[in-house]
């Protein structure tokens, strides 16, 4: 089910130094004391790992997950940027958060690190045909994967905050 939806995670090449390296927010233990409970009420401490690029991919395949590559256009001053905020976030008083479905993952993550890296001068283009909630676009994704069942558990779990139309942010 962590799956259903997709993930996202910030590659980091550099071809002087000699480095591929993956940064991910979307990192939780599985064998944290109390885990599905804790899963299931948004509870879970998630983190900010790093892993080599081939072995990401390298699990990627093995589990038959697709991944899609988009290349930002950031200035070498933004770069570095993303550099020092994905280091001071590695530190462990800054690795660990609370996951929220919605409004704080792996991807939100992601978006706050760039635009901060960026002094906001991120666009976001809209990628919905029309407008959306995250109810409708959670159940879309359920649909797609065959998880009809998990839509009264979904709902019942993640509640109102849901019917709010998405915004390309």
């Amino acid at each position: 089910m962590y799956s259903t939806f997709g993930h996202s995670a910030l590659r980091v090449t550099d071809s002087v130094n000699h480095y591929d390296i993956v940064y991910n927010y979307g990192t939780f233990n599985f064998d944290e004391p109390g885990f599905y409970s804790k899963f299931v009420r948004g509870k879970l401490n998630y983190f900010l790992s790093r892993d080599y690029y081939e072995s990401f991919i390298y699990d990627y395949f093995a589990e038959r997950r697709g991944i899609t590559e988009q290349i930002l256009n950031l200035t070498c001053v933004e770069k570095h940027r993303v550099i020092d905020l994905l280091q001071n976030n590695m530190m462990p008083a800054n690795r660990f958060y609370k996951y929220d479905f919605t409004f704080d993952n792996c991807t939100t993550r992601l978006r706050d690190l760039i635009e901060s890296a960026s002094e906001g001068k991120v666009r976001f283009q809209t990628v919905l045909s029309s407008p959306k909630t995250f109810r409708n676009l959670i159940h879309d994704y359920l649909h797609i994967n065959d998880k009809y069942w998990s839509k009264l558990g979904i709902d019942i779990l993640l509640g109102a905050k849901t019917d709010a139309v998405m915004t390309p942010e």
